[in-house]
């Protein structure tokens, strides 16, 4: 509720500050907001977080413990020597910003890839546990396309907005920006009522 409420006011001011006053205002006060939200994090953290998330869980995946075997650094170098080539014959271009884009959606995959390779076949894992890696990867890919469509209503989807509609009263075209939260911060109350009720109507059915 606070992070959709943060955007829903960050992008009704942002946006008209940007869009109607000057894009200076509007770049101002984002980073006023964010000195904001810093100072409240320094001063209120210690008494609210404590040391939540501070340190990691003992245990076999403790960071300390991890070792690196010989494989992780052949998957490494193999990763470094496909990117050398890819730069050296020309497949990367970074004199553009569609070239640039592309070289680093090519690194970007590599890198997936050759990591999730070396969790399946140089973690010492069991086979229970590659299957649910082989999942994750599957889900993993999942997320990126959900992802890299949802967050073009920043750009893309924006321009089209700003462009190709007709927005009633000179509204800024940032504000269609604004239904995610609004709707999020809306009807959460009514989500979490939902499953109260449904917590109290099916879990004494099961006891």
């Amino acid at each position: 509720m606070g992070i959709n409420l943060g955007s829903f006011l960050g992008i009704f001011v942002v946006g008209y500050l940007g869009q109607k006053v000057g894009w200076h205002y509007g770049f101002g006060a984002a980073a006023v907001a964010m000195l904001m939200g810093l100072l409240v994090y320094r001063y209120f953290a210690p008494k609210y977080l404590q040391d939540k998330g501070m340190y990691p869980k003992g245990g076999k995946n403790d960071p300390d413990h991890v070792k690196v075997g010989p494989l992780t650094w052949v998957l490494a170098a193999a990763l470094i020597i496909f990117l050398l080539y890819l730069q050296f014959n020309g497949t990367f271009s970074w004199s553009s910003k569609a070239g640039t884009a592309t070289s680093m959606g090519i690194i970007a995959v590599a890198v997936v890839i050759v990591y999730f390779a070396n969790l399946m076949f140089a973690s010492n894992l069991s086979g229970i546990e590659v299957k649910r890696i082989v999942i994750l990867f599957i889900l993993f890919w999942g997320a990126v396309l959900f992802w890299a469509g949802f967050e073009q209503q920043g750009s893309s989807l924006q321009i089209f907005a700003d462009r190709y509609s007709e927005i009633p009263f000179g509204l800024p075209s940032s504000w269609f920006q604004n239904f995610n939260p609004f709707f999020l911060v809306a009807l959460s109350p009514v989500i979490g009522s939902l499953w109260i009720y449904l917590e109290k109507k099916i879990l004494p059915c099961h006891s």
